[in-house]
């Protein structure tokens, strides 16, 4: 009996390392850390013994479609770098993601991630070209900078409340990008965020924007419809510049500032209505606005700056308000049609 019983008990040790190595055949795994994979390529299902995927763990490897377990938390730099043939990532569970995760996966067009993930990182997803289906989690509070740099199959994006913060040129000069929805509860657009998307036509501003980098619609050269929801304040500096087919802003009542060169370059644009708490026109907020006729300043107006309004061509008339303050140098510059101003 003890013979038998000593058998059976080597056949099962026996057993559970032949289960172990197959568990790990495609994988190096130490410590719960997933550092290296071995494998072929093809479809892949990280082991849910897994805790931590290292860095570049995958590569330049031959992978199509990656399902990242609940019990993974972490994911590190560059894990999925330069994964060609990787076309479907499904993140089921990680709470930390490093810089650069996936960037240059040029074939990745699904991407998954959890409501436990709070940060899509630094160049995380820079170079997937074929990128289209994108759908973010609850829990993202920040995309940083040029997150999304590149993806030039993106054609919507909807960012949801949960997002606070758009980092520095996180959807730049994205050329099919026709929609952007922005939730109300994001507070920052970064400098440059959606600089250079030339299909984006029409966008709306929510209200709980504080602060919009310079250029973060700059040279959205297609876009023709700005609204600018109630509870923002300023307009940041270049924030649509050259965007050159633009013909309809709508600005809020809480606005108190439009920033430097804001809307310089707007050249279809036909008229503009300050609200009546604008107190600062900044220095060529409205220069080269060459078909600018309509143009009604707020009485509580106290600065314009310089160059402002500046090759204006069409504009015929403008009446400063006469709480103004302050006149920039060459405020009204080659206003070559200006017929009739009145100067408090």
């Amino acid at each position: 009996m003890k013979k038998i019983l000593s058998a059976l008990l080597i056949l099962f040790l026996i057993g559970c390392v032949g289960l172990a190595l197959a568990e790990g055949i495609d994988f190096t795994i130490e410590d719960g850390v997933l550092t290296k994979y071995i494998g072929d390529g093809g479809v892949v299902v990280v082991p849910d013994t897994v805790t931590e995927i290292g860095a570049f763990a995958f590569d330049d490897t031959a992978v199509t479609s990656v399902t990242v377990p609940a019990s993974v938390t972490t994911i590190g730099e560059g894990a999925f770098h330069n994964c060609h043939q990787l076309v479907t990532l499904t993140v089921k569970g990680a709470v930390t993601v490093g810089d650069g995760a996936f960037c240059w996966s040029e074939n990745l067009t699904t991407v998954t991630l959890p409501d436990t993930l709070t940060a899509i990182p630094r160049y995380a997803f820079q170079g997937c070209k074929a990128l289209k289906n994108l759908t973010l989690g609850s829990g993202i509070t920040s995309i940083g900078t040029r997150a999304f740099d590149v993806c030039d199959s993106l054609e919507s994006i909807s960012i949801p409340g949960n997002v606070k913060t758009i980092g520095e040129e996180a959807f730049p000069r994205l050329h099919n990008l026709t929609s952007v929805i922005l939730g109300d509860g994001i507070t920052t657009i970064g400098e440059s965020a959606f600089s250079g998307c030339d299909a984006l036509t029409a966008l709306t501003i929510p209200g709980s924007v504080t602060s919009m980098g310079e250029s973060a619609f700059g040279g959205c050269t297609a876009l023709t419809t700005v609204t600018v929801a109630e509870g923002v304040k300023a307009i940041g500096d270049y924030a649509f510049d050259n965007c050159e087919n633009l013909k309809s802003v709508t600005l809020p009542s809480t606005l108190t500032s439009v920033g430097f060169g804001s809307f310089s370059g707007c050249s279809a644009l036909t008229g503009i209505t300050l609200p009546k708490n604008v107190k600062t026109v900044d220095s060529y907020a409205f220069s080269g606005c060459s078909v600018l006729i309509n143009l009604s300043l707020p009485a509580g107006l106290q600065t314009i700056g310089s160059h402002a309004f500046e090759s204006c061509y069409s504009l015929l008339e403008a009446d400063l308000p006469s709480g103004l303050t302050g006149l920039g140098a060459y405020a009204f510059k080659d206003c070559a049609n200006l017929r009739s101003a009145t100067i408090p």
